[in-house]
């Protein structure tokens, strides 16, 4: 990875700085590092093939390694374009991010109504959206609906994500994929835009044209994930901030995480545990 970036991802994630590590290029290769490492260490040490994959926004990609749709080389060459194309566009514009919570779309949807420069990015789960636009824009927006009691957060990121604002990024990272050989996923991929399952490559390089405009459907790709019959997931990754949606969308989801290494040695035990029993003769 650090060959393709040209950067030292070990030394940045083990000991920083902070400030060249939260950088958008560096932040997108670290957290796809991070988690396609967590990914080989569960499935190599357990033998669990999943049902189902999905990955949240920059999450796609490490959920189509997962699903055998490239490699770790053709993963990070994508990732490193990604990160290094939002970066430049992010210094062209002003871009912000905004948590609401407790609205439902049609109600943002209103007030996002006529208002320049801001776009609904994300709906994570019945209640919890977030907008993405121009810093200005959504400090005239928070301010409005803190006038009327609902709360809202600014998100510490760098960019207005999935919305126009990164739109020649958007256009040139298309060549990219273009260039990039895709394989059918082993199990299908839910899909960031639109919540379909996706099973062949091509299905696959349509969904990522359109990724890094349009919003994620966090809560219809959960709904998804119900609807298969699912009844058990793995957050790949730092964090817990998945388990928490995935809760919300769907309760009767049972969730491992890999936060840490408590977490990932108990999620590591609970699947040998699984995969044993279902190798067992009936």
């Amino acid at each position: 990875m650090e060959e393709i970036s040209g950067l030292p991802l070990q030394r940045l994630m083990k000991t920083g700085p902070r400030r060249e590590l939260q950088g958008t290029h560096a932040a997108q290769l670290a957290i796809f590092a991070l988690s396609v490492g967590l990914l080989r260490a569960v499935t190599e040490e357990t033998g669990y093939q999943p049902d189902a994959v999905c990955g949240h926004s920059l999450g796609q990609f490490s959920a189509l390694v997962a699903a055998g749709v490239m490699d770790l080389d053709a993963g990070t060459q994508l990732v490193n374009h990604r990160g290094l194309l939002m970066d430049r566009q992010n210094q062209r514009h002003d871009g912000a991010m905004l948590a609401v919570s407790g609205l439902a779309t049609d109600v943002l949807a209103s007030y996002l109504q006529d208002r320049d420069a801001a776009w609904l990015a994300n709906d994570n789960a019945p209640g919890q959206l977030i907008v993405s636009g121009e810093k200005n824009s959504l400090d005239h927006l928070q301010t409005d609906l803190k006038a009327n009691g609902i709360t809202c957060v600014a998100l510490d990121v760098a960019g207005a994500y999935h919305s126009p604002l990164i739109g020649n990024a958007a256009r040139a990272f298309a060549d990219h994929i273009a260039a990039t050989t895709f394989r059918d996923p082993v199990c299908p991929v839910i899909a960031n835009t639109d919540a379909t399952l996706l099973t062949t490559s091509e299905q696959v390089r349509e969904e990522l044209a359109r990724h890094m405009l349009a919003p994620v459907k966090w809560r219809e790709t959960m709904l998804r994930v119900r609807d298969l019959g699912i009844t058990r997931g793995i957050e790949i990754g730092a964090g817990r901030t998945m388990k928490g949606l995935w809760i919300r969308n769907h309760s009767d989801l049972q969730c491992l995480t890999s936060n840490d290494h408590r977490d990932l040695t108990s999620t590591i035990k609970s699947l040998s545990k699984l995969t044993e029993a279902e190798a067992e003769p009936a």
